[in-house]
């Protein structure tokens, strides 16, 4: 939780923009998502690539479009890139 509390704060909501890993899991299992809402392991890992290397991601974990964090979004199947006219997955 400390993770969370340092670095750089979110324009929104003044909280951090940094997210471990195990605070991806805990926000997707209150999600309560079931496995047909979510997309495979390579999948995921192809949209986050594509998020990475995209010009409108905020602290390498934030959608400028949109203020999602790409970690979770990128996990969900109905999900798309909220990039206007050209998403991009």
């Amino acid at each position: 939780m400390n993770d969370l509390l340092n670095g750089p704060k979110c324009k929104s909501c003044g909280g951090s923009v940094r997210i471990s890993e195990a605070e991806i899991r805990r926000l997707l299992e209150e999600m309560q998502l079931s496995e047909s809402d979510m997309i495979s392991e390579t999948d995921y890992n192809s949209r986050l690539s594509i998020c990475r290397a995209c010009e409108h991601l905020e602290y390498n974990t934030t959608c400028s479009f949109c203020g999602c964090l790409v970690a979770i979004r990128a996990w969900i199947a109905e999900k798309h890139c909220p990039k206007p006219g050209f998403p991009k997955w």
